[in-house]
């Protein structure tokens, strides 16, 4: 909440806090599955993956490779039991990290039905 305080206080009013404590319940309640990815976080702006505001991407853990930005992945349940590696000139609290993480995981909708919808709409993949 602090920085919708600090970076959109007017924003910040109108912001469903119910409807995201759900969203995180629910992402709670998935089951992990193991994965043979992990997550790398760096920094905001510099050295980001494909899109200038998501700073988690996919990397195949065999050879390091990018797949995609966390919030491409198609399973939630294999993004909550991957690894998180944070880049060396990242300075995070775990608190912030849970933020971003859910704020990378939702970047295209609340669930993973909804999320897959808008990638279909927004990227015109056919059905």
């Amino acid at each position: 909440m602090e920085l919708w305080k600090i970076n959109a206080p007017k924003s910040e009013e109108w912001l469903d806090k119910d409807g995201w404590k759900k969203i995180y319940h629910g992402i709670q309640s998935l089951n992990a599955k193991p994965s043979d990815y992990y997550i790398l976080l760096v920094c905001q702006w510099e050295r980001c993956s494909l899109k200038v505001d998501m700073n988690c991407s996919v990397y195949s853990k065999p050879d390091c490779q990018l797949v995609c930005p966390m919030a491409e992945y198609p399973s939630w349940e294999e993004i909550i039991g991957m690894d998180i590696q944070i880049d060396d000139d990242v300075e995070i609290a775990a608190q912030e990290l849970t933020t971003r993480l859910l704020w990378e995981i939702t970047y295209y909708g609340g669930t993973k039905e909804i999320s897959k919808e808008n990638q279909k709409r927004i990227f015109k993949v056919k059905k």
